[in-house]
């Protein structure tokens, strides 16, 4: 039989594989609900995996028991409920109606609020990174008969399932999605503001980009996988189409030149090369002045 050290290195290479999946996925996928859609298949994917090591094999001390379920597990499961709830937003979304789209997320900000709230204990437990409560809260068979009358599916698999490693899941996705929810809200109000919707830009902005299109996806990319727009919180297809009207320029299929991109043998990232090039001749020759 499997030494359970080795089965904690697989469960580990699962969740890093996961997270690794998760940020290929969000380069390759064009809108928005696909990606999320597709996120919840890959996180109940990794949990089925995560199952099948331990259910068929097994802790070999306490020890391993409490890492899994306390930091293992709700690393992948608090993902899950996370794209499930951005799911049920992004697929409730009424074309052109901020008002009532910034009323639903308002009425979710306000949920999830309550949720940690009423579980301010366990909120408190993980935030602080307690571990005096760790034999009771992630070992199996340790029943919480409260917790288990408020929530029967938390103990729905006994042999996968400890008092609170769900409730931690579920604290760590509501705190992702208060931060998802007020970044939503941030730029809804903004638009909102600024009385512009999805579809347009100010009457007056006549900014034309005179590059070539490549060059321009070859900014996309370089600003997506830096994080520098929203901290990295918009995906690359909003991103592409907000420039493609910002710059009056249609960049075709992203994906297909992106490939294209990837497979140059020579100088991958020729216009980025090109833009800091010519910044430091600008900063080279104003010094010599």
């Amino acid at each position: 039989m499997a030494n359970f050290h080795s089965i904690l290195s697989e469960c580990k290479r699962a969740v890093q594989y996961l997270e690794d999946e998760l940020k290929t996925l969000k380069i390759g996928m064009g809108q928005e609900c696909d990606f999320t859609m597709k996120a919840v298949d890959l996180c109940g994917e990794a949990i089925r995996t995560l199952k099948k090591f331990v259910v068929e094999i097994g802790f070999e001390n306490q020890k391993d028991e409490i890492y899994f379920f306390k930091t293992l597990k709700p690393q992948v499961n608090s993902k899950l409920f996370f794209y499930m709830s951005v799911f049920d937003i992004q697929t409730s979304r009424p074309d052109g109606n901020i008002e009532f789209h910034l009323k639903v997320l308002k009425r979710e900000q306000k949920s999830a609020k309550s949720f940690l709230h009423e579980n301010r204990e366990i909120y408190q437990y993980y935030r602080s990174g307690s571990i005096q409560l760790d034999h009771q809260y992630f070992l199996r068979g340790k029943s919480d008969l409260l917790l288990l009358a408020k929530n029967p599916l938390i103990f729905e698999d006994p042999l996968f399932s400890t008092s609170y490693d769900y409730l931690f899941s579920k604290v760590i996705a509501n705190e992702m999605f208060l931060s998802y929810l007020g970044k939503e809200i941030h730029n809804l109000s903004y638009n909102k503001q600024n009385k512009y919707d999805n579809n347009s830009m100010p009457m007056d902005f006549d900014a034309v980009w005179t590059d070539s299109k490549i060059a321009l996806i070859e900014l996309v990319y370089a600003l997506d996988s830096l994080g520098s727009i929203n901290k990295g919180n918009i995906h690359i297809s909003k991103l592409s189409k907000y420039l493609e009207r910002a710059f009056n320029i249609d960049l075709g299929d992203l994906y297909h030149a992106f490939g294209d991109m990837k497979l140059r043998k020579k100088e991958r990232t020729k216009f980025l090369d090109s833009l800091k090039n010519a910044l430091i001749k600008r900063m080279d020759e104003l010094d010599e002045k």
